[in-house]
């Protein structure tokens, strides 16, 4: 199995003393299993499974597959706000997966979490403090802020981004000794369950909690090339998140 997939790395990590959002892995199939549904859509008996899961995570609700949430186009995929836009967000999200030859093998329901966000940017997706930290056979490699400024765009309808969003993503991008203290404990931790080498991801919560939000194969995660003393490469193509 691919070690990026979120059926390898979630049933190793989802047991960690780490605040993580309510997740439940809905619909599992083969890869040839999935095609169907830009075609066809889900059948009913999966589609009871679906939104019997939706109704006990709660609205409004996070959908990703095992490999990817297509987040850069929120509203459109991974956020979903009620029942009437499921199965199309559901379609939206296969749809990007096959663009970027990620053959998924499930469907993943999870609790929207409210990020401390200071802007809004892509499909009007809230951006809030992330960070990734980079993990190698049980110790902390490295960790960066997520969203650099080069990777900010803006194509969100009937939004004008704030005029100072530069300046509020430098201070979202500040990371404390605090922070990094909490953070390199919770990827100490995860390391400890996962062999070789991985990133894994961290957002604040508005509620001031950091909370384990997603993990990838290092060799499949981007990397900023110019950071110092750091045994890996950009890999700019789209992992899980």
């Amino acid at each position: 199995m691919n070690k990026t997939s979120m059926l390898y790395w979630y049933p190793l990590t989802m047991g960690l003393d780490i605040p993580q959002p309510k997740t439940n892995i809905v619909l599992q199939k083969d890869v040839k299993g999935w095609f169907k549904i830009l075609d066809n859509g889900l059948d009913d008996e999966d589609k009871a499974v679906l939104e019997q899961s939706a109704t006990q995570i709660g609205y409004p609700l996070f959908i990703r597959t095992d490999y990817s949430s297509a987040k850069h186009d929120f509203k459109d995929t991974c956020f979903v706000a009620g029942k009437s836009t499921l199965y199309q967000n559901l379609h939206n999200l296969f749809e990007s997966n096959y663009c970027h030859n990620l053959y998924p093998e499930a469907i993943i329901l999870r609790e929207y979490l409210t990020l401390d966000w200071s802007f809004k940017a892509f499909a009007c997706m809230p951006v809030a403090p992330e960070r990734r930290y980079f993990i190698s056979d049980g110790e902390v490699v490295c960790h960066h802020p997520y969203w650099v400024e080069d990777s900010i765009q803006f194509y969100c309808k009937n939004y004008v981004p704030p005029y100072d969003w530069k300046d509020k993503l430098r201070n979202m991008n500040t990371e404390s000794i605090s922070e990094i203290a909490l953070l390199k404990g919770y990827a100490e931790k995860i390391a400890s369950v996962l062999e070789g080498e991985f990133s894994v991801d961290f957002a604040k919560g508005r509620n001031e909690q950091w909370y384990f939000i997603d993990a990838a194969s290092a060799i499949q995660s981007w990397h900023p090339n110019e950071t110092e003393n750091s045994s890996f490469d950009a890999h700019d193509i789209i992992t899980s998140v």
